[in-house]
């Protein structure tokens, strides 16, 4: 029999906040609002359990906030983890959207069994590669060559080191694709970028004055790897996110780094081809989901 503990769900206060860091330091620096963090303590104003949601949502086809719980292992199976979830859906309805999306993927021979039980759909699923720089910048180079001869790849289209200059309308891009805060993704922009190898590996693509492409890197186990990769609606026809990669791999050979990571989800046609040509290597494949609030 499952019991109940008689938990209430608040606010995290003071030393709390770094409580919860610590518990789930992937959240850190990830556009989580003050109000973002939630405890569940029970009568005693013991921590039973923290969650956290962040202003960027993952996804435009279910628009949401991105949201993550974790129960101390002695106060699992005891209706902490749903009462923080209640307490969730409550903070993230104030930011008028309709779904908590998962933080956490998860594998098809995995699945999240909790959510699933509380009716989550699947919200995308996402593959994820390690590639060899050099042979992803030949592919690169040699399919976007081949768009230019056939005139599909605009005229003074360009692709620039990502700068402070740029965060602005990078973050009005971001929120343009997700519906949430753009001043929560210039905070990011902001962290990551902090580091001079992420710096030096994240680019924007120029249509004239136009921001219509971000690619944010970010070390992936030591590895260069992406963070964010979004182009404007208007042109998500595969060159975008190619010329972002090409850009980033011609860094990635100067400074004499031979391996990369990257992912994509099953709409990314172009680059998933140019996966396969280039040999990358499926790591693995991971589906995130959304539950409705």
């Amino acid at each position: 029999m499952t019991l109940q503990a008689a938990v209430q769900v608040r606010i995290a206060r003071g030393a709390e906040v770094d409580l919860a860091f610590g518990l789930m330091p992937h959240v850190a620096n990830q556009g989580v609002p003050p109000a973002g963090i939630l405890i569940a303590a029970d009568a005693e104003d013991q921590v039973a359990g923290v969650a956290a949601f962040s202003l960027l949502g993952r996804d435009h086809q279910l628009p949401g906030l991105r949201a993550h719980l974790f129960v101390l292992p002695s106060q699992r199976r005891r209706g902490v983890g749903r009462t923080l979830l209640r307490g969730l859906a409550a903070e993230a309805a104030q930011w008028d959207v309709d779904y908590l999306q998962s933080w956490q993927e998860w594998s098809d021979d995995e699945p999240p069994a909790f959510l699933l039980h509380l009716g989550a759909q699947r919200l995308r699923t996402l593959h994820y590669f390690e590639a060899d720089a050099a042979a992803g910048h030949h592919h690169c180079s040699a399919f976007l060559a081949r768009l230019r001869d056939t005139g599909r790849i605009p005229p003074g289209v360009r692709t620039e080191n990502l700068q402070p200059h740029h965060w602005p309308a990078a973050a009005q891009l971001y929120a343009l694709h997700s519906r949430t805060a753009a001043t929560a993704l210039q905070d990011h922009l902001a962290a990551t970028c902090a580091d001079t190898q992420n710096a030096a590996l994240s680019f924007v693509l120029m249509l004239g004055e136009e921001l219509i492409g971000l690619l944010l890197s970010q070390r992936d186990q030591g590895l260069p790897g992406v963070d964010l990769w979004i182009t404007h609606p208007r042109y998500r026809h595969g060159w975008p996110a190619l010329m972002l990669l090409q850009a980033a791999s011609v860094v990635m050979l100067e400074r004499g780094l031979p391996r990369c990571r990257f992912h994509c989800n099953d709409e990314s046609r172009a680059t998933l081809g140019m996966a396969r040509r280039a040999g990358a290597e499926l790591l693995h494949s991971r589906s995130s989901y959304a539950l409705a609030i």
